[in-house]
């Protein structure tokens, strides 16, 4: 990940969070994986998407400061908010949260991740 898009990724949280949110410090936890079918092991391909999935409190975090009503959402019947550059988080019934996003490097920009149900 280049110096820029770590930038932008750290833009994109940071619009997301409440601002007393942002005084306190949570462990970021999660994976990253690229979409096999168009991403050499570079991460190179036009079309070539790394999928963030981030979990826990960091995206409690991001769940909470997303402005948009949530709304149920039938695949996992968690509640789901929908954000800005592809950024897409749940919370389940057993209050858990997972977040995800995903980054196009044809494009240079945030888009949504490659996650399934």
């Amino acid at each position: 990940m280049t110096a820029r898009s770590l930038t932008a990724l750290l833009a994109l949280a940071l619009t997301c969070l409440p601002a007393a949110a942002q005084e306190e410090s949570v462990t970021l936890g999660g994976i990253a994986f690229p979409d096999t079918d168009n991403c050499d092991k570079n991460m190179k391909g036009k079309d070539c998407v790394l999928t963030f999935s981030i979990e826990g409190d960091a995206a409690k975090l991001l769940y909470n400061g997303i402005k948009a009503k949530a709304v149920h959402e039938e695949c996992t019947g968690g509640m789901e908010k929908v954000g800005g550059g592809g950024l897409h988080c749940i919370k389940t019934d057993e209050k858990t949260y997972t977040c995800d996003f995903g980054y196009a490097f044809g494009k240079e920009e945030f888009t949504g991740g490659h996650m399934d149900c």
